[in-house]
């Protein structure tokens, strides 16, 4: 699955894709925003990098949560 936000400024617009999506059939969903939540939430995103822009950032990606082993508390 693959989700990005875009914010067009032309009447067409582009969208890349990642390459394994390349060959495939996809579908493209899109839902209109309202611009003022878009700045609220890009002033809330600003806020957040600036207080926590400054630690070390981890890639995820990867990380599968073990339910088992997040609550075995005899080990």
């Amino acid at each position: 699955m693959y989700v990005t936000t875009l914010f067009p400024t032309e009447k067409n617009h582009t969208l890349k894709i990642p390459k394994e999506f390349y060959d495939k059939e996809i579908i493209v969903t899109a839902q209109a925003v309202a611009k003022n939540d878009n700045e609220e939430n890009g002033a809330e995103l600003t806020e957040i990098e600036k207080l926590f822009g400054k630690y070390r950032k981890i890639n995820l990606t990867n990380f599968k949560f073990d339910r088992n082993e997040a609550n075995n508390f005899d080990n």
